[in-house]
């Protein structure tokens, strides 16, 4: 029988603890209004249009655009996560329009932290799967 190392599956746990954890320190003190706040230069943000919110999404994401608000970085993460969460274990289907814009910081705590949960839970899931499909082979050290 061949060793496995769990180490992988450590690592990989731990850099998403530490990840959550530091989204989670900066947003535990992050205002509404810092979340609103946009440079006086270019760049990308959130703007309203007849009651609803939309992100800017550019073509690239060269430099010259500008520096990106803080709301336009937080819904940039949430776009990610949701469209790479629904290609992995979903229909597949997901657009940037189906991405909700949040123009209340609170809002969008409260979607980061449920994809947090989300992620959480499903990865460990995949992560125990596979390594009892693996250990059945393997001697597990």
């Amino acid at each position: 029988m061949t060793k496995i190392n769990t180490a992988l599956i450590d690592n990989i746990k731990f850099q998403f603890s530490i990840s959550r954890q530091l989204l989670e320190y900066h947003l535990s003190s992050l205002s509404q209004d810092e979340y609103m706040w946009r440079s006086p230069n270019s760049g990308l943000y959130i703007h309203e249009v007849d009651g609803n919110w939309y992100a800017d999404l550019p073509e690239s994401e060269a430099y010259d655009i500008g520096t990106p608000s803080i709301a336009w970085t937080l819904w940039h993460i949430t776009f990610w996560w949701e469209t790479v969460f629904n290609h992995s274990f979903g229909e597949g289907t997901l657009t940037k329009e189906d991405i909700n814009v949040n123009k209340n910081v609170e809002s969008v705590k409260s979607t980061i932290n449920s994809l947090i949960e989300r992620w959480e839970k499903t990865y460990i899931a995949r992560l125990w799967h596979i390594f009892i499909r693996l250990s059945r082979s393997f001697v597990v050290v």
